[in-house]
């Protein structure tokens, strides 16, 4: 093999100094990559909103800017600015959401609370965040069982008595309770009161006291402190209940107890 005349080598490959072409062409190879390796690849930035497109017409992802506006935050005009949240579609013929995160009512001087919700393919919600945190929906019954005997007639009790009680997951920083009760006599007392406990807290409703024929009672009790607390995932509910004036018969039934965040403050 002969020796190589350096004079007749091609100078493409021979060393020197990067030109601008090269620059526009290595940005070029750096982009191609990205886009590559990016799945996003029918995504639209359009004023801080990222939309990525799916196959039905429908924006199968939604990133960034999100009505209702932020009422605590204001652009250089002083408008206020849109939060920013997501949305995921479905990319099916429905075109339903599947799930959405922000404030769904923005109120100047609150600070902004982005909720995360859940829905079926038809719409429905299946899931939502309280607002002070929690669940909302669904909420969490607590089924209560009977711990003692009705009171008999001419039977006389004059303390609190736990008719009801019952355990269940604690899902919220609420408790919604009601109940009624039948007595055969109409002058009879009858008081009653809801307590829940959980963690070593214990919160009482206020005792209320009803002198007819018949009462009921709705209770929405305030258990954040059981929830804040965070030292445990249960609950136990107790419905006191007891004669504490008269003689005659009752019967206490109740109607509903369920745990729950509220939805909106």
């Amino acid at each position: 093999m002969g020796d190589i005349d350096p004079t007749t080598v091609s100078s493409r490959y021979s060393p020197r100094e990067s030109t601008l072409v090269d620059a526009v062409a290595e940005a070029k190879r750096i982009a191609d990559q990205q886009m590559r390796s990016n799945p996003l690849t029918n995504a639209q930035i359009n004023s801080g909103l990222t939309l990525w497109k799916g196959n039905y017409g429908g924006s199968l992802v939604w990133i960034g800017e999100i009505s209702p506006e932020d009422k605590n935050q204001f652009d250089q005009y002083g408008k206020n600015k849109k939060q920013r949240g997501f949305v995921l579609q479905r990319d099916d013929p429905s075109q339903s959401f599947a799930m959405t995160m922000y404030d769904f009512g923005p109120t100047a001087g609150v600070p902004l609370k982005q909720r995360l919700s859940i829905f079926d393919v038809n719409g429905r919600r299946t899931y939502t965040d309280g607002v002070n945190g929690g669940r909302s929906f669904p909420d969490q019954p607590i089924v209560m069982y009977q711990r003692e005997s009705i009171d008999p007639t001419g039977a006389t009790f004059f303390s609190d008595r736990v008719m009801y009680s019952g355990e269940g997951n604690m899902v919220g920083t609420s408790l919604d309770f009601s109940g009624a009760w039948g007595n055969t006599v109409g002058t009879d007392t009858i008081s009653n009161f809801v307590r829940v406990s959980g963690g070593g807290v214990t919160v009482n409703s206020p005792t209320q006291n009803v002198t007819a024929s018949g009462g009921n009672t709705s209770i929405t009790l305030d258990i954040s402190a059981i929830y804040n607390a965070n030292t445990t995932d249960y609950i136990n509910v107790e419905w006191h209940i007891w004669r504490s004036a008269g003689s005659g018969a009752y019967t206490p039934r109740i109607y509903k107890c369920r745990n729950y965040s509220p939805f909106q403050s």
